[in-house]
């Protein structure tokens, strides 16, 4: 469940980030 959640940390990052 690593990958999984690296993967969902990195795109609500990459949202909240952006705006």
């Amino acid at each position: 469940m690593d990958g999984l959640m690296d993967g969902w940390m990195n795109g609500w990052v990459d949202g909240w980030m952006d705006g």
